[in-house]
């Protein structure tokens, strides 16, 4: 189930950016749930099956980077556990500046995701709606 104010988010970053979804779940499970909850939008989508190791590691976060012709500047990533956390500081040793939000409640434990080095903290993704207009 969809957390209050996804939908929002994803409009709003696919507004202002080039936006990828990096899930360690498949790839076809993913375009389900996008399609159902922004069928307006079709955003890269890199799968589990499209990395040879999943997040906590970088792949599928640098693939998406690589994917994205019109991307360049700082990079983004909203997550809500470990995983998401792992994936993206490693990332960010290899392309520079990358942006951490984090949405508390999701399959992270409380307390990674309350200590994590995170650029954004927050509730529901809602929140994170006039950052992404801002990056």
């Amino acid at each position: 189930r969809p957390r209050h104010g996804a939908a929002e988010l994803l409009r709003a970053a696919a507004a202002s950016a080039s936006i990828a979804v990096v899930t360690n779940n498949s790839r076809r499970a993913a375009e389900i749930a996008l399609r159902r909850l922004v069928p307006e939008l079709s955003p890269l989508i890199v799968g589990r099956e499209d990395v040879a190791h999943p997040k906590p590691e970088p792949a599928g976060i640098l693939l998406a980077r690589q994917n994205l012709a019109s991307a360049s500047g700082p990079v983004l990533v909203i997550g809500d556990s470990a995983a998401d956390i792992g994936a993206a500081h490693a990332a960010a040793a290899k392309l520079g500046e990358v942006h951490l939000a984090l949405v508390r409640g999701g399959r992270g434990a409380p307390s990674e995701i309350e200590q994590a080095d995170a650029d954004y903290l927050v509730d529901e993704p809602v929140e994170l709606v006039d950052i992404c207009r801002d990056e």
